[in-house]
């Protein structure tokens, strides 16, 4: 089984980029969206200082489906999820990396890693799917 969250690296961060931080008074994750505001430059800026703190979940089948997808087909490794703007994408989970192909009809829009729910994102808003 893999882990459940990784630690990420300075480059991962961008506007709208979800993340979790270590809150040590209360003992709980706090779940953050990055935005380019004064805490978050200062987080940047100490980001090698901060690193232990923070986390970020690895995609999993319920970030696929809070986008609007839903499950048509599964085995061991591999998920076809279908949304109503192209008929299929595949997940296929590879270790800690999710390897992802994109397709409309037999086209293929994309093939490769995505870690998490913030880089799906970005890329499905880059392709027109939301």
């Amino acid at each position: 089984m893999t882990e459940k969250y990784y630690t990420p690296s300075i480059d991962e961060f961008h506007v709208g980029f979800e993340y979790e931080t270590y809150v040590p008074n209360k003992d709980v994750w706090s779940k953050e969206v990055f935005y380019m505001n004064e805490s978050h430059i200062k987080l940047l800026n100490g980001i090698h200082l901060k690193l232990p703190t923070i986390r970020v979940k690895h995609l999993d089948g319920d970030d696929i489906r809070s986008l609007g997808f839903n499950c048509a087909w599964a085995e061991a490794y591999e998920t076809i999820y279908e949304h109503d703007r192209i008929r299929s994408w595949v997940l296929t989970h590879t270790g800690f990396e999710y390897n992802i192909q994109i397709n409309k009809g037999d086209a293929v829009y994309f093939r490769g890693t995505i870690r998490n729910k913030s880089e799906l994102v970005k890329l499905l808003k880059q392709l027109n799917i939301l």
